[in-house]
């Protein structure tokens, strides 16, 4: 039997439990409510990049077009070469030229010479104290295509062996461009100069050496592309616009 001490006891008891109770409950509802508001987004500051840039240039080349044939001392074709360029907003320009040599004899064993290349290199751009002047070391590939009219005279190479003599020939070679160049740029234009050797596979050889060796220069026009903003909102920068 429980007495009204009892009861009274038991009851402050139970006020008691169902305060606590409630307080915990209050707390929480508050804690859920603080959890479920919603992230405020920091706007973070706008961050532009180097635009990148689109060439086009015009060029003179010196080459000796097929060194173990070509082995007269001041007998270099000239050519014309031209010249598209994408330089991004890194340090590293691609490039993709086409040059076409004038005709040139290699007497008395090559005459009518008709020669191409076809290129793409990449280069990594270091600039000066002054902002307008690049240094670049260049690396790439090159399509090479030598024709001419082979006489078999004077074929220190014994090439009769394999073409016949009082004949056209055609030649294709797939070359390595190593080099460097220099340029500098005022208003848009840059004057470019460059060096660079090919290393192929030498004919009816199962060895690579040097097959070429030439120099350039010329003018190109670079064109800026639409500048490019990253904006970070948040702590994760999830949003990139252009």
């Amino acid at each position: 039997m429980i007495t009204g001490t009892g009861f009274q006891l038991k009851f402050n008891i139970f006020v008691i439990e169902m305060r606590n109770l409630f307080y915990i409950v209050l707390l929480l509802s508050f804690a859920f409510k603080v959890n479920a508001q919603p992230n405020i987004i920091k706007k973070r500051k706008i961050r532009e990049v180097e635009p990148a840039r689109f060439g086009v240039g015009f060029g003179v080349t010196r080459s000796v077009l097929y060194l173990s044939r070509n082995i007269k001392e001041q007998n270099d074709a000239n050519g014309f070469t031209g010249i598209i360029t994408y330089h991004s907003r890194k340090n590293w320009r691609f490039t993709a030229e086409v040059t076409r040599f004038n005709t040139l004899n290699i007497e008395p064993t090559w005459l009518n010479i008709q020669a191409y290349t076809y290129e793409l290199n990449a280069q990594l751009c270091a600039k000066f104290a002054s902002s307008r002047t690049l240094f670049y070391p260049l690396f790439g590939l090159s399509y090479n295509t030598f024709r001419a009219y082979f006489t078999g005279v004077n074929d220190f190479m014994n090439l009769k062996a394999f073409y016949p003599v009082q004949s056209q020939v055609n030649t294709n070679w797939l070359g390595a461009n190593v080099g460097a160049g220099m340029e500098h740029s005022f208003k848009g234009f840059s004057i470019f100069a460059t060096y660079r050797m090919r290393v192929g596979k030498m004919e009816r050889k199962n060895q690579f050496n040097i097959m070429d060796v030439c120099y350039g220069a010329g003018l190109r026009y670079d064109i800026k592309l639409p500048k490019s903003v990253n904006i970070f909102k948040g702590t994760r920068g999830r949003y990139n616009l252009d």
